[in-house]
């Protein structure tokens, strides 16, 4: 698997906008569409620099044929891990608003499409993640298109509010843990009867599917006990999951 931290000069323009990014290039690029799509992973709280989602960016680049952006959300200020007992994660949340972490993605999407050209592009969200992947599949003006993203494929859900749901008009995935406190049972019920009547812009039914992995608890996607079987089988099928996604809706 390709890997590296600023690889490309295009990740470099990146961190010269003040966003360190972790770059991935597969080893076999799409044949047709490797040079122009891209996939933009936004990582749980344990920020671009874990190994964990590293090695997971370089898994979705070598499944899907794209490369793959990790950008630093947090301005290097990513909860450790393991997150010590007396850390406040209430605290860290109200240092890194909804604003400061947009703005983040708003520059890298533009290098993205911009410097790069790479218009194309899907997203992969874990955790706090996914709530960022949410709030971009809506309608939002952004050059010659109303939204950023082409579709969005989340893990485990955190933060993420009734209203974002409600407002994703581009395919979505969504891979969830059967025990999850931040999206329980009866949150995705409710998200289910959202996404059912989801429309896209033109009026067409939004795409979407989600998928329940049972023996599975929050951060099993990018944080599961690889020597647990059933939770080792969980990650690989959720990896497998929304690499599909991405080959069915950005490739």
């Amino acid at each position: 698997m390709a890997s590296g931290m600023s690889g490309t000069s295009c990740v470099a323009g990146v961190k010269h906008e003040e966003v360190e990014c972790y770059w991935t290039d597969p080893p076999t690029p799409h044949p047709y569409h490797g040079k122009d799509h891209v996939i933009l992973f936004l990582t749980d709280i344990f920020g671009h620099s874990s190994p964990n989602a590293q090695l997971l960016a370089d898994s979705f680049a070598e499944a899907t044929g794209l490369s793959v952006c990790v950008p630093d959300l947090f301005s290097h200020d990513a909860v450790p891990w393991p997150r010590p007992a007396y850390f406040d994660l209430s605290a860290w949340l109200s240092n890194h608003t909804e604003d400061l972490i947009e703005r983040i993605i708003d520059k890298v999407i533009s290098y993205l499409r911009i410097t790069c050209d790479r218009p194309f592009i899907g997203a992969a969200g874990y955790c706090l993640g996914a709530k960022y992947v949410l709030r971009y599949l809506r309608e939002r003006y952004f050059g010659f298109t109303k939204t950023n993203l082409f579709a969005g494929f989340v893990a485990h859900p955190s933060f993420v509010t009734i209203s974002e749901w409600e407002a994703a008009i581009q395919p979505l995935a969504v891979a969830a843990a059967e025990v999850d406190e931040r999206f329980s049972i009866e949150e995705r019920g409710k998200v289910e009867q959202i996404l059912s009547r989801g429309t896209r812009t033109d009026g067409t039914k939004l795409p979407w599917e989600m998928t329940v992995f049972a023996g599975t608890t929050h951060g099993f996607a990018i944080r599961g006990d690889k020597d647990d079987e059933q939770v080792k089988w969980a990650m690989e099928r959720a990896l497998a999951m929304g690499a599909g996604w991405f080959k069915r809706f950005v490739v």
